[in-house]
């Protein structure tokens, strides 16, 4: 008894015109290719059958992927199951790829792209990061946000009271009020996709001042997770002024302004998370570039290491600075490229 398969007989004759299977064909009649063996017409490698340049071969790759939309390397397994030809991977894998109904219904498995580390900052305040935090409870002055701005070389952070509604434009006013007075222009700042930051005036603003824009991967906030670590210890510190629900901060907004208020030099920018240890850093941030923090107890008490000792000139103690300060700036990119 003999079975036939519909379409099946009428390639036979397309192994004669085939680049790569003619050659093999001619070998096999002659018993010099082992590999491949002749049968009624029909050339087969092993178990597989050998399927000549034709319209067969996509509709054997339409009909095995379509079994159960299967990726790209279960396909190719289904297909070279029971047939060969040379090119079988390359045709699958094009397929699988633009097969429209996995790219409706399949989530996306692997990443985006190749990793790209952000460069390691060489000097204090050139490379910035920023973001909000929103949903705080409205002060008496109508604050209800903080606009976050950390500095990616020594740590230190600026933290500006702004409203959620705070456009672009208000938010270059409060950068320039509270960052660029104190440190200058920098050389490249990292963000979120805000709307605010993907605006055309914040573009042509900072293209104006020769400024690098990384704009963070979508809905991967690991790309800037620095900031996100200062926001969740920002968050703990709100927290902490309220005593009941320890979950959410919901405490009086006066509370909130005081607390603002009591740790802002400048009466709008939060710097007391600045004044504590940096573990990466092994210092102080806000000391990394000569910066030095005098608070109420250090009045009566010289914040360089106590007393004066006698002895020691001015010469000899800014020296002495200058020397510390030089080490810090030296180690704080070492330290940050272990953890590359």
């Amino acid at each position: 008894m003999t079975v036939r398969v519909p379409g099946f007989d009428s390639f036979r004759e397309l192994f004669d015109s085939d680049p790569y299977f003619s050659r093999v064909i001619a070998a096999a009649r002659t018993g010099e290719n082992s590999e491949f063996l002749l049968v009624d017409g029909f050339l087969f490698r092993g178990n597989q059958l050998c399927i000549p340049d034709c319209s067969l071969r996509l509709q054997i790759i339409k009909e095995s992927h379509g079994e159960g939309h299967v990726g790209r390397d279960r396909t190719l397994q289904l297909v070279k199951g029971s047939y060969f030809w040379p090119t079988i991977q390359k045709e699958v894998e094009k397929y699988v790829a633009r097969c429209w109904i996995c790219q409706l219904s399949k989530g996306k498995a692997t990443n985006a792209g190749l990793y790209m580390p952000l460069p390691i900052p060489t000097q204090p305040w050139t490379d910035l990061s920023m973001d909000f935090v929103l949903g705080l409870p409205r002060t008496q002055r109508g604050v209800d946000s903080i606009y976050v701005i950390v500095d990616r070389f020594s740590k230190m952070a600026h933290f500006v009271p702004c409203k959620k509604t705070t456009d672009a434009v208000k938010v270059a006013q409060l950068f320039f009020r509270e960052v660029y007075r104190l440190h200058g222009l920098p050389t490249s700042i990292v963000f979120d996709r805000d709307t605010r930051f993907l605006s055309h005036f914040w573009r042509s603003l900072w293209k104006m001042v020769n400024t690098r824009l990384d704009f963070s991967s979508a809905y991967h906030p690991q790309t800037d997770g620095q900031t996100e670590v200062v926001n969740r210890a920002l968050g703990d510190l709100l927290r902490c002024l309220q005593t009941f629900h320890q979950k959410s901060v919901l405490f009086p907004s006066s509370d909130i302004l005081t607390w603002i208020n009591r740790y802002s030099p400048s009466r709008d920018c939060l710097v007391s998370l600045d004044l504590s240890n940096n573990n990466l850093i092994g210092s102080v941030p806000s000391t990394i570039g000569g910066l030095i923090n005098l608070e109420e107890l250090d009045l009566s008490n010289n914040k360089l290491g106590g007393p004066i000792p006698i002895g020691i000139s001015d010469s000899s103690m800014l020296r002495n600075m200058k020397l510390s300060n030089n080490s810090l700036s030296g180690s704080i990119p070492i330290e940050i490229e272990k953890l590359l």
